[in-house]
């Protein structure tokens, strides 16, 4: 709702206005030409002068159809400390809109330092215990999302509570969750804010204070690991004791456990939804992975190495998830590209599988090309890696059907001179691959570029219409 203004909107009226009228006509064309056409509830202030008797009368215009105004009669006292109240008029009489005291008053304009201390919005609360209730001053006229508030509680909180602004009715308190709070969260002479949440009917508390009690501050200072219940412990050391036809049980005693057992696990106890552990290998098992009761990264087996470290979520019940692991070596075991297939690399293995996890992870930096022309000219390709690549592989994608080769075959190939001019034994043509540390230069002798065809193994020169290359280069950091 708001206020309405237009400029020296002054006219006259065209029709007489007993006391209980609740509609003005002004003089024809008046009503477009001078005043505003509030709608939604928004209005604006008239004051209406009988020239006879010289009384005067202030009412507000709710809406407006050309000359015709709707108005509230004897909106406020017109002169003075006078009772307001409505007056008859006659034709001619004068009707302007004008700012008056009660637009004055109602503007209520806070201060620089109001806004800055928030006092308009902030009161001492009033209340009891789980019953809040304070004044705000200026009063508020009803609840409204979002009205903000701040208030110092008298008392602190035992469980659900309820707030009653300006008498205006007991609203209950709750988390933006949609929860009680706690007790303690709303805590005797430490500030509370709250919003009004139309949706509910309901306000929400932002600040809950749950104060910490002297065991949990006896654990902050002991240990330095988190439990799902967010109080700060280790928990009990684990064994072989604690593994049985392949379910580890944890002691549910805190999150951070050492595990010295040589039992392969297939699977994990509950503890409960949400649960976060981790838990270090002191010797070496099998973790298996069978995709549903435990997931690893990769999707394959891990064999351990003392000092190993894995991060585990109870995703569901029963269901755990690893969601990080990490090599005593200080390796990381991660999540495979599409397309890679995975191995388990024994316990002690240091040698390099191009196809395990770790060495993928820690092989990331990758470059693939789209599919490029043949050209015969020198041409680029920026791969993005930031240094100079350490292995760069090629490979010739058929398009059209050559050599015995279909569309969609892909043939490896090797930089290098390798065609051989017939009959003379010189080797004049090929694919050269220069790298930089941002791109990839290559280029293909002019229609002298050959592979081993497929039917008959001799090395046929391809036709670079029917052909694209796609080159592949990967850094290790």
């Amino acid at each position: 709702m708001a206020e309405l203004f237009t400029n020296l909107a002054s006219t006259r009226l065209a029709s007489a206005v007993s006391a209980i009228d609740t509609t003005l006509t002004v003089l024809s064309g008046d009503g477009d030409s001078l005043f505003p056409d509030p709608s939604g509830g928004d209005f604006f202030r008239l004051v209406l002068l009988n020239k006879t008797t010289g009384e005067t009368e202030i009412v507000a215009c709710t809406s407006r159809s050309a000359d015709v105004l709707t108005v509230t009669r004897a909106y406020e006292a017109s002169q003075g400390n006078d009772v307001a109240s409505a007056k008859t008029f006659n034709v001619d009489d004068l009707i302007e809109l004008r700012p008056t005291a009660g637009f004055f008053g109602d503007l209520s304009t806070p201060t620089s330092s109001a806004i800055q201390a928030m006092d308009f919005n902030y009161a001492v609360d009033t209340g009891s215990a789980n019953q809040y209730a304070f004044d705000l001053d200026p009063a508020a006229a009803s609840y409204a999302s979002p009205m903000f508030i701040l208030f110092l509680p008298a008392n602190t909180n035992t469980g659900a509570s309820t707030l009653n602004v300006n008498s205006l009715g007991v609203k209950n308190i709750k988390l933006p969750d949609g929860t009680d709070p706690a007790a303690g969260d709303i805590a005797a002479n430490s500030t509370s804010m709250v919003v009004y949440d139309d949706g509910d009917g309901n306000f929400k508390l932002l600040n809950p204070r749950v104060p910490l009690s002297s065991s949990s501050f006896a654990q902050l200072t002991a240990k330095n690991t988190f439990t799902k219940t967010n109080v700060f412990a280790r928990g009990t050391d684990m064994g072989d004791g604690d593994i049985s036809a392949g379910t580890l049980t944890i002691p549910d005693d805190g999150n951070y456990y050492e595990l010295d057992s040589t039992t392969a696990i297939t699977a994990i106890a509950t503890i409960g939804i949400g649960a976060v552990i981790k838990i270090r290998f002191l010797d070496v098992l099998t973790l298996t992975h069978d995709g549903d009761y435990i997931v690893l990264p990769g999707g394959a087996n891990i064999d351990t190495v003392a000092g190993d470290e894995a991060e585990f979520v109870e995703y569901a019940v029963g269901k755990w998830r690893v969601t990080s692991y990490l090599r005593s070596s200080g390796g990381v075991v991660g999540a495979l590209p599409d397309g890679t297939t995975a191995t388990t690399q024994a316990a002690g293995d240091s040698s390099t599988k191009v196809a395990t996890t770790e060495f993928v992870q820690n092989s990331r930096q990758k470059f693939e090309s789209g599919e490029l022309t043949l050209t015969g000219t020198l041409q680029t390709v920026a791969h993005g890696l930031g240094a100079i690549p350490h292995v760069i592989t090629c490979k010739l994608i058929c398009k059209t059907s050559e050599g015995g080769y279909s569309a969609g075959d892909e043939v490896f190939v090797n930089p290098a001179q390798n065609d051989e001019d017939e009959g003379s034994g010189a080797r004049s043509g090929g694919l050269v691959i220069s790298p930089d540390a941002s791109d990839i230069y290559y280029r293909a002798t002019a229609n002298r570029l050959s592979v081993i065809g497929k039917g008959t193994g001799y090395g046929i020169n391809i036709t670079y219409g029917y052909w694209r290359l796609k080159i592949v280069a990967i850094y290790f950091p």
